[in-house]
């Protein structure tokens, strides 16, 4: 007698949300990739509200990720489902360093936008800012590495085919060659570069920002005594693996340090045993010493342009200059953006001090794709927009509110 174990192998949607319960996280994210993924939450996304509304307490916050709808199958191949292969794509596709999970589900969103076959759809009671994870390097190149396996074999020849008409597996060359294609040549570098240059010039900026002031572009022939602070990227690079062209520049200087050295009496003789180390005195003499010291970095590919500066000139005496340095180092796979912003403190109408700059912040794009590089470029120039925009937004929008007070006290 054969027994269907259907019950037995699986487990309900409603026994895992039950053992959430018992937990009561405060944050719960569950990822369903199967067919007919939805059935147990939703029947159309229109009643989704309804949803959320016969259940408030059921969880605090939570991401919901199901692959398909109720009525639909979750696609895949023989190695992997599109939906799990997307999800893991959105962050090895990552350009910043923190991936959200509103970030993941907005990647999934696009991916299948225009398939008819396979809608994912999405449950969220959160603020759409919980992290799902750092994203650096090492970790872009490990989920890469991983996807290449599951990758789609090429198309066999017919040499290729065994006798029994069944293509080989993927070989070592395959493999290679699949790789290869996310690299670069050096053409194709320094043209990404020129692009840059070239978005950073045509970006446009809001109304506001252009009614208060003259945004100039400038591209560094150098950066050393070009960019500030040169120093931090220096040891970031010295500190953090990498296969970037550049490298950190050091200068060697003198210190004194203080060491013991034992004080040998007069008539001791150490080689021949009349010398008590149990006994000895010790005194503290200074030495000079040498070391090396990073003081910045330089790239090891030459380019036009190293660096690039972004200048915020006001329109009106009551405004601060500020500006932003863009500077970068890349590999034959991906470009990594520095950007620092500065404020100026006037001396008089025509000198002006930089101010303690912020932090140096970074992003990582891939040079093979425009989208990647114009996302981080993008990134980039709106929050040092903001950067400028929002204390005198603060400043001047409290002042007026404050004098509507007074008027209306």
């Amino acid at each position: 007698m054969i027994i269907s174990a259907k019950k037995q192998t699986t487990i309900e949607n409603t026994e895992l949300d039950n053992w959430i319960r018992l937990l009561n996280p405060a944050l719960t994210v569950k990822i369903i990739d199967a067919c007919h993924a939805g059935v147990q939450y939703i029947k159309d996304p229109e009643v989704f509200k309804d949803f959320l509304n016969s259940t408030p307490k059921s969880f605090n916050s939570f991401y919901f990720l199901f692959s398909s709808l109720k009525e639909q199958y979750s696609y895949q191949d023989k190695r992997l489902s599109d939906f799990t292969k997307c999800v893991v794509e959105s962050i090895s596709d990552f350009t910043g360093t923190e991936i959200r999970f509103k970030d993941i589900i907005d990647y999934v969103s696009d991916y299948f936008a225009a398939n008819e076959k396979q809608t994912p759809f999405f449950i969220t009671q959160a603020t759409n800012t919980e992290l799902f994870t750092p994203v650096d390097r090492s970790l872009r190149e490990k989920i890469r590495g991983h996807l290449i396996t599951y990758s789609p074999m090429p198309v066999p020849s017919e040499k290729e085919k065994t006798d029994q008409g069944i293509a080989q597996s993927v070989s070592l060359l395959d493999l290679v060659r699949a790789d290869s294609e996310k690299y670069c040549s050096e053409e194709e570098v320094l043209s990404a570069l020129k692009h840059c240059e070239t978005y950073l010039a045509e970006k446009k900026y809001s109304d506001d920002t252009n009614g208060l002031y003259d945004i100039e572009i400038a591209g560094l022939p150098s950066i050393e005594g070009k960019v500030p602070r040169t120093v931090n990227i220096g040891k970031w690079l010295s500190e953090n693996k990498n296969d970037y062209f550049a490298e950190p520049t050091y200068r060697k200087e003198d210190y004194d340090e203080e060491i013991e050295v034992p004080v040998i009496p007069r008539g001791s003789n150490v080689l021949f045993g009349t010398f008590n180390s149990l006994t000895t005195k010790y005194e503290t003499k200074t030495v000079t010493r040498s070391r090396y010291v990073v003081t910045g970095f330089r790239l090891t590919q030459e380019t036009d342009s190293p660096a690039f500066r972004i200048t915020a000139k006001p329109k009106f005496l009551n405004l601060s200059w500020h500006d932003c340095h863009v500077a970068f180092v890349f590999s034959k796979i991906e470009i990594r953006f520095f950007y620092l912003f500065s404020t100026f403190r006037e001396q008089n109408w025509e000198k002006r001090n930089r101010q303690p700059e912020e932090s140096w912040r970074t992003l990582i794009a891939l040079l093979k794709d425009e989208k990647s590089v114009d996302d981080a470029l993008r990134q980039i120039v709106e929050t040092f927009e903001n950067y400028i925009m929002e204390p005198i937004k603060n400043k001047y929008v409290a002042e007026k509110q404050e004098q509507r007070a007074i008027e209306t006290g």
